[in-house]
């Protein structure tokens, strides 16, 4: 970061800490202090954190999008309300829904979809699910013992192939 932003940054603190200068008075050590601080630092985290989340969700709202699936464009949805857990409490904001009617599934620009063929249904057929993500991913390697407790002591056959990948 450059100096102009520490100065910028800086400044701000300086505001805050003039507004609110009786609670910072009425902190009586230094844990309460800090423990002021870090609510306050929290919430300009998340603050932040949210308006750039809710800033990249409307760059992606278009008036229509080509569904992933069968590639016809398909109209803009209700917006869809999201909630993430961040590192310093909850964001909140809303992402661009798209509707396929010829797939009957709804998706999200950027990762996740929603189908609604099998929505709710009990006796769905194996294999299909309603929710899935489609842009997300994370690779592992892990050593340790095996224990007989071990739900799935070893790595399942269907796992080791790439095509368990899509």
């Amino acid at each position: 970061m450059d100096c102009r932003f520490e100065d910028r940054v800086k400044e701000l603190i300086a505001q805050l800490a003039r507004e609110r200068q009786a609670e910072l008075a009425e902190a009586g050590t230094l844990l309460d202090l800090e423990t002021l601080a870090v609510q306050i630092g929290d919430m300009v985290s998340r603050e932040l954190t949210q308006m750039e989340v809710a800033r990249r969700a409307d760059a992606l709202d278009e008036a229509e999008a080509r569904c992933p699936d069968c590639g016809r464009m398909c109209p803009r949805g209700e917006r869809e309300p999201v909630i993430l857990n961040g590192l310093r409490g909850e964001l909140t904001y809303s992402q661009p829904k798209y509707d396929c009617r010829h797939c009957r599934r709804s998706f999200f620009p950027g990762g996740r979809y929603q189908r609604r063929d099998y929505f709710g249904e009990k006796n769905r057929p194996p294999g299909r699910k309603h929710w899935r993500e489609d842009k997300v991913g994370c690779l592992l390697s892990m050593t340790g013992p095996s224990y007989e407790s071990d739900p799935v002591p070893k790595l399942p056959e269907w796992l080791k192939v790439s095509s368990a990948i899509q």
